[in-house]
């Protein structure tokens, strides 16, 4: 089962963000200010031991508290904006919703599913891969644009994330069926 730790920077203990949780914690991601963690618990479909509703569970450093985010039911994968004022997740159908810290809100930014968001530098876009490209969206007017023009034999991907200039990484996927041998010959 999949757990949160935190260590300190210069090594040491770990330590487990929450032992009162008992379900699988995964996609932590740390608030810009580092004082907060969130994490998610992984939708049935991809963990069907988890025991408890998917919802996004927040740490306090401090305090050492952690709190369930107001209505995170079946909401997953949390990623905080740069800025602090959003939470971005996604719904259990994959549909990016966004938590508005400040009202407390959730709003839903795409009615369709996607994959692999992450905000821009700025965290005045979200980035987000759906076939057949990588798109991103601006939070203001919620306008989508698709960002770079894959050519059919690059549209398979298996994860993308971005570049200090928000470029997007894309990692190729065209599967996992071939195995290869290799002869190495290493100095004696």
């Amino acid at each position: 089962m999949s757990r949160v730790f935190l260590v300190s920077a210069g090594g040491g203990k770990l330590e487990e963000a929450s032992v009162d949780d008992v379900a699988p914690q995964t996609d932590p991601s740390w608030s810009p200010d580092g004082r907060s963690l969130a994490w998610g618990r992984p939708p049935k479909e991809l963990d069907p031991f988890v025991p408890a509703p998917t919802t996004i569970q927040v740490l306090d450093l401090k305090t050492r508290q952690v709190w369930t985010l107001p209505g995170s039911q079946a909401r997953f994968h949390p990623a905080w904006s740069p800025d602090g004022r959003y939470i971005a997740a996604y719904h259990e159908d994959w549909h990016i919703v966004l938590f508005d810290i400040a009202t407390q809100k959730w709003t839903e930014l795409t009615d369709f599913p996607v994959f692999y968001h992450q905000w821009s530098k700025d965290g005045k876009q979200l980035y987000f891969g759906r076939p057949p490209g990588i798109y991103r969206m601006r939070i203001t007017d919620r306008k989508i644009e698709q960002v770079p023009s894959l050519t059919a034999s690059q549209r398979i991907f298996g994860w993308f994330g971005l570049a200090p200039d928000d470029a997007p990484v894309v990692l190729r996927d065209v599967g996992n069926q071939e195995i290869y041998a290799l002869d190495v010959e290493f100095p004696q």
